[in-house]
Parts: C-alpha cells; sequence; structure tokens
C-alpha cells in the first residue's frame, strides 16, 4: 500500500479502537501475516482466519486469554475484498478486532437485581468431556477459563445443561454446594447460562420471591448476551454495507478518472502540433507522434536528449 493508503488505514483503525473499545484492530493477509496492526500485540486463530475467509462472512472465535494477561477476549474477523460489490469477490485478507468480555459482557453477568450473599451467574461451554466456565467466578479466586469439571457430573447444574437438561435445576455446584439454578442455552453461541442461589439462603417462605427473582435475572442476563452476539454481528454488517457504498464511490471515481485518462491520451496522440510530457528532473515521459514525425526522431533516440539537444542554438 502507498503512504497515503497507510495513513488512511491506520486512522480508520484508530477510530475503530476510540469509538468502540477494541483492545486492537489489525489488518492481515490470508496468511494472517499483519499489514497494519493498532492496539495490544494479541494473538488470533489462524483456524477462525481460514473459516471466517472461507465462508466469506463475519465470525466470533472463542474466549480465550492472552498470555500474562487477566482479561478475557474473543476476536471478531471480518473477511476484506477488493470489490464488496461483488457477491463472489475473493476475500485478499481480513480486519481482526479483539473484544475484551470482561468490558463488554462479563461484566453485566456478574449484576443480580437485589442484595445476596450467595446469588452468582454462571457461562460454561462444553470442551471436550468437561465444562469450561468462562467467566469470574463469584466464590473462588480463579479467573474465567480456570476452572473444569466432568460433564459427567450428575449434580452439577452446568454440566446437566451441557447434556441437554435446561430449567430449574437443583443440585450441587463447583463448591459442592447444594443450590437452586435456572440453566438454558445462548442462542447462536455454544455457552450456557446458569444463574444460581445457595439452597440455604432461600427460606421455604421466600420461595416463592426468589424463583421469580432466579427467573428474572437469568432471562435479563441472557437477554444480554443474546444480545451482545447481535450487537456485535449488526456492527459488522453496518460496517460491511458502508464499505460497499464506499466501493460504489471508489469505483465511481476511479471509472471518471479513466475515461479522463483515455481522452486524454487520445488527444494527445491525435494533436497537430508537437507535445510532449517531462518530469520535475526534466526527463522525458511521453511525446506524440506529431513530434517524433517532426524532428525525424525515435522515441528510444528522443527520451536521451536534453532540451538544449532539440532546440536552435539561436
Amino acid at each position: 500500500p502507498t503512504s497515503v493508503d497507510s495513513d488512511a488505514s491506520r486512522e480508520w483503525l484508530e477510530s475503530l479502537i476510540s469509538n468502540y473499545d477494541y483492545a486492537s484492530a489489525k489488518l492481515v493477509d490470508l496468511e494472517g501475516n499483519s499489514i497494519l496492526h493498532i492496539g495490544q500485540s494479541n494473538s488470533f486463530s489462524y483456524d477462525s482466519l481460514s473459516l471466517a475467509i472461507t465462508q466469506g462472512s463475519p465470525i466470533f472465535t472463542n474466549v480465550h486469554r492472552e498470555q500474562n494477561n487477566v482479561n478475557l477476549h474473543s476476536d471478531l474477523i471480518i473477511p476484506l475484498t477488493s470489490n464488496a460489490m461483488i457477491a463472489d469477490s475473493q476475500p485478499f485478507g481480513a480486519l481482526i478486532l479483539d473484544v475484551n468480555m470482561d468490558t463488554y459482557l462479563f461484566k453485566s453477568i456478574q449484576l443480580w437485581p437485589t442484595p445476596s450473599k450467595t446469588s452468582e451467574s454462571l457461562l460454561v461451554r462444553k470442551e471436550d468431556d468437561n465444562v469450561l466456565f468462562l467467566n469470574q467466578l463469584r466464590h473462588t479466586p480463579s479467573p474465567g477459563l480456570n476452572i473444569r469439571m466432568s460433564i459427567t457430573n450428575s449434580d452439577l447444574p452446568a454440566a446437566l445443561a451441557l447434556r441437554g437438561l435446561e430449567g430449574v435445576i437443583q443440585g450441587k455446584d463447583y463448591r459442592g454446594t447444594d443450590v437452586l439454578a435456572i440453566a438454558s442455552k445462548v442462542p447462536n453461541s455454544p455457552w450456557y447460562m446458569i444463574c444460581k442461589t445457595d439452597i440455604d439462603e432461600i427460606e421455604i417462605p421466600l420461595q416463592h420471591v426468589i424463583i421469580p427473582i432466579l427467573f428474572g435475572t437469568f432471562f435479563m442476563i441472557v437477554a444480554t448476551a443474546a444480545g451482545f452476539g447481535f450487537l456485535w454481528n449488526h456492527r459488522a454488517r453496518v460496517w460491511l454495507k458502508r464499505e460497499v457504498k464506499n466501493q460504489e464511490k471508489r469505483f465511481k471515481i476511479e471509472k471518471m478518472l479513466h475515461l479522463e485518462q483515455e481522452r486524454f491520451q487520445v488527444n494527445f496522440e491525435k494533436a497537430i502540433i508537437g507535445m510532449t510530457i517531462a518530469s520535475s528532473e526534466n526527463s522525458w515521459l511521453e511525446v506524440n507522434h506529431y513530434l517524433l514525425e517532426l524532428l525525424d526522431y525515435a522515441w528510444d533516440d528522443f527520451k536521451f536528449k536534453s532540451l538544449e539537444d532539440l532546440t536552435h542554438p539561436d
């Protein structure tokens, strides 16, 4: 890319980070080699890049943690094409936006509508034969993605959810404590949401209050998680539409410039006067046929002549 293209791309990536709080934004080629990178130096999955390129549509990667970084991340990978107006235009690279999940989603998950000593919400997914806890757990200092438990655990609500049981579940949580939980799959994702409260906190006279609160909290957070995915997919679609419009404008401008260039070239070649185009260093760039015939030179000879060679001494 030219320096002008590079400056414009850098300004664009910086505006994405500034306006949407991405941890980083980078442009890569089809092999994953960095073309331009703004923000934190985080890695990304080449398999996810290949999938996005093959599908020709934006994708979110699994939640992951960078080495020596406590924050959890997910990458939004958007394929880039040279001409967005053509449906089957092949991608030449991708835009990778690094989303800080602690900022965008997990902070909302920790909210609870009423004071509670034990209630919490969990996001989990299946990893091999284990339940992987994605977010920070309330009752342990271990950060997200660090705790795994067997999916065959018949008492663990998260394991039961991943095995297909949804709704109200009574069981034992990751501490081995008796809990009442509500579990459901987050739409359009491999995640499951678990909202739970210790049984000891749920006194019998208050069950008619606690259970509705569990349901209300659960659906509020599921809506937040689903809205998160919709928001980012919407942003990706808006970005692609804007790129299509920009491509259309660039195409029109390039077409006009091409027509003007052709018109100039025809007038230059057909002119009935001698015409030349010289560089700032006084070297010849072009000369029309009329001047070559007038001076009886071939272009291969003419281009080595100076202005003094071609003018009369007087």
